[in-house]
């Protein structure tokens, strides 16, 4: 099997690394940023940053952009691009001028970031499993099937950020968990991870307790356990005083460190309708029109179901912010909602296949499990997933807009590695090839959502 799935892997990688490749390249050079949700406040950041970098490092307020709660570090580098188109044109609107010179440039740095995510889920799937590419390319496919990767990493925000530096941290995580050395500078490494991520959203904080539940899964001798418990503590305390900085500014001016849009936070039990955790949007449109352009849809998407928002946010565009163009021109393209209601049905079968691994791995004998990593990573992602979801939730009873899988694109990003696991597990020869050929199907069917603007080729 080893000479065929390396075969397999390497046609895999060149055609779906080529199509995925040019996608992302025609959406740089096609689609302006600000064009994304709450764009343009986030254009507004940028602008404000590049006024006074490379200089030194002023953080706007309410008056400057609404998104001045926005810790800075997803603005940082478009920002720095600005500069240098300022210095390489002559222009007397520098802020309309430089759109697509920092835009592009800007864009195409986190096209470097998503490869870079890519890279570290192939050294740890080396980690995870001797035959590792068995796991990796079901795991590379169901990644870039998502289409909210495509859309997240063409917005300046933040959570593209909180994807890289968590699943770095996990690598970590691994490589301490692996070595019989406490070694300091894997720890200095997630104190700084932990810094960056702060930096990058207020709520990469929902992320930390998965470290400190790695902590406890670690079946470690007594006095080890108390070295690591102190040696995380550190990585917490550096982690803290990197994003200190930022947080004490955010305290000062709003008097709080998790000021939203200007807003004051407080529990509102009444926010949602209980219907928000059981309706499914079946009969209001989640098959057949889940965009905003149906009005019934639009409600469940907007305060009254969490599952229809989360499921047409991580494969389809369900407020046109993308795919679908025509709703931004205040158009309809009825063959194109049919489509995305078909792309629903499709994302049903992957969180089913998601389902199937997490089952899978709970309840398979852990004493068939050789590798030890194999358990513990998976009941850290397991964690991670469940943990932070149940954050957002409270989140989301204090301010947070609505649920969806572009602020939770880190945990949404976990569903490949469960629907990874299960076909990892198929022991079958043909029957494992017969699901790699499926999915490479699904990748296919899916790829108008990946493409900006697509929504015109189906008129």
């Amino acid at each position: 099997m080893d000479v065929n799935l390396d075969k397999l892997s390497k046609y895999i990688l060149i055609f779906i690394g080529l199509i995925s490749s040019s996608i992302f390249i025609y959406n740089i050079l096609n689609y302006y940023s600000y064009q994304g949700p709450d764009g343009e406040a986030h254009s507004e950041y940028i602008y404000f940053l590049s006024i006074y970098l490379p200089d030194s490092l002023k953080l706007p307020s309410i008056g400057d952009t609404y998104e001045y709660f926005s810790p800075p570090i997803a603005y940082i580098f478009p920002a720095l691009s600005q500069v240098l188109c300022r210095n390489l044109i002559e222009s007397e609107d520098y802020k309309t001028d430089c759109i697509d010179f920092y835009d592009n440039l800007g864009q195409l740095f986190l096209f470097t970031i998503f490869l870079v995510y890519l890279y570290v889920l192939m050294k740890i799937s080396q980690r995870l499993f001797k035959d590792y590419l068995k796991f990796f390319i079901p795991l590379l496919i169901l990644t870039l099937s998502l289409s909210v990767n495509y859309q997240m990493f063409s917005y300046f925000r933040g959570e593209s950020y909180i994807l890289l530096f968590s699943s770095i941290v996990f690598l970590l995580l691994l490589k301490i968990f692996q070595s019989s050395n406490i070694k300091i500078l894997d720890y200095l490494y997630i104190g700084i991870l932990i810094g960056l991520l702060l930096l990058s959203r207020q709520w990469a904080v929902f992320f930390l307790p998965t470290i400190l539940f790695f902590w406890i899964l670690n079946k470690s001798s007594k006095s080890n356990k108390k070295k690591m418990f102190f040696m995380f503590s550190m990585s917490a305390l550096v982690g803290f005083i990197i994003a200190a900085p930022f947080y004490i500014s955010l305290q000062e001016k709003e008097d709080s460190i998790a000021a939203w849009n200007g807003d004051s936070y407080e529990i509102d039990l009444d926010r949602y309708p209980s219907s928000f955790f059981y309706k499914t949007g079946f009969s209001e449109g989640l098959f057949s029109n889940p965009t905003i352009s149906n009005d019934e849809y639009s409600k469940k998407i907007h305060g009254e179901s969490i599952f229809p928002t989360f499921l047409s946010t991580i494969l389809g565009d369900p407020n046109g912010y993308f795919s679908y163009t025509h709703l931004r021109n205040i158009e309809r393209n009825e063959n194109f909602e049919k489509y995305l209601g078909f792309v629903n049905v499709v994302g049903i079968f992957l969180i089913l296949l998601s389902s199937l691994g997490v089952y899978k791995f709970i309840k398979i004998d852990k004493t068939e499990i050789a590798n030890n990593s194999e358990i513990i990573y998976l009941r850290l992602i397991i964690f991670n997933f469940l943990s932070t979801f149940l954050f957002y939730i409270f989140w989301m009873y204090l301010y947070l807009p609505s649920i969806n899988a572009n602020y939770m694109l880190q945990i949404t990003n976990l569903f490949p590695f469960f629907g990874a696991y299960a076909i990892y597990k198929i022991r079958n020869r043909n029957y494992y090839f017969i699901s790699i050929a499926s999915l490479f199907i699904v990748y296919i069917f899916l790829i108008p959502t990946y493409i900006y603007g697509s929504s015109y080729l189906f008129n």
